[in-house]
């Protein structure tokens, strides 16, 4: 990957949107940093765990940076990579805690904050994935503490934040797939939404703009020109003797003529015109700003 190829948004749209994300995240292992620094200054954390925490999330940012770019990510079910970004720094948290005594409960808080860029993405079941093994991890970090037969505060502290934990994780997964249920259903309604209007102004049969439309682009483009005195142009066109198709090759092919007739003109004219079905073998061609002249050329 040369400098050259670098970009902080890639022309894919979808892949943008990741970049987008990442960047977000990025952000928020930034605000982390700032938190893991002044624990330090504190006197909270020992300087060797802020510079392995330090490391460890600048590390995962690059990994994940470098997979963006290459486009490795795309290989992966899940090109945004969430899963993967969500539990390498909630884990990375799970080590401060462990070692951040007194402030334990400022990255309890932060955990939570990571889970929430996944609320919108994953599904219940990959954020209890995720929630199991947090815990399992935490267990093991703060095992020694409450092994001893006499639990000291600190130990008190660690079981309640695991507690904590326990029980606020699954609600976030019940949470997150309840928003990705309600996400899924307003991803369809617009799709569906989509499709009405492309119904409510296109032909059934050929896929031209139906009369309707047309009118409607008529009264758009008369306003146009009374008010700035453009010109514009319209050509009717009509099949000839195109009941004696029907009557000698049939109504399929009647049809497959006006099917083929209005695909050879949306292919050919420009973005700017309009071309719809009026009515039977009737078409419209609407011209914009097109003069006479023009429009006989």
């Amino acid at each position: 990957m040369t400098p050259a190829s670098l970009k902080l948004y890639p022309d894919d749209p979808k892949q943008a949107m990741r970049m987008r994300r990442f960047y977000m995240a990025s952000a928020t292992a930034g605000l982390i940093v700032f938190l893991i620094s002044l624990c330090t200054w504190l006197g909270f954390i020992e300087s060797r765990v802020f510079w392995t925490a330090t490391v460890l999330i600048f590390s995962i940012m690059a990994v994940f940076f470098a997979a963006f770019q290459t486009r490795l990510n795309l290989k992966f079910s899940d090109p945004s990579l969430t899963s993967a970004q969500i539990l390498s720094a909630a884990l990375t948290m799970v080590y401060v805690m462990h070692n951040v005594g007194a402030a334990r409960g400022i990255f309890l808080i932060v955990i939570l904050m990571i889970f929430v860029f996944g609320i919108f993405r994953l599904s219940a079941r990959q954020f209890l994935q995720i929630s199991f093994l947090l815990l399992v991890a935490y267990a093991l970090l703060v095992w020694p503490l409450v092994s001893d037969q006499h639990i000291s505060t600190d130990a008190s502290l660690a079981i309640l934040y695991g507690v904590v934990l326990a029980v606020v994780l699954p609600w976030f997964a019940m949470m997150g797939a309840y928003i990705g249920r309600l996400r899924h259903q307003l991803s369809q309604s617009m799709v569906e939404l989509e499709s009405t209007q492309a119904l409510a102004v296109r032909d059934d049969l050929t896929g031209a703009y139906n009369r309707r439309y047309l009118m409607g682009v008529l009264h758009k483009e008369k306003n146009r020109g009374d008010r700035g005195g453009e010109a514009f142009s319209v050509c009717m066109i009509d099949i000839d003797f195109f009941k004696r198709i029907n009557d000698s090759k049939g109504h399929l092919t009647g049809d497959q003529v006006l099917k083929t007739l209005s695909a050879v003109m949306q292919r050919d004219v420009r973005t700017t015109d309009y071309f719809g079905r009026y009515g039977g073998d009737e078409f419209l061609l609407v011209l914009s700003e097109t003069s006479l002249d023009g429009a006989c050329v």
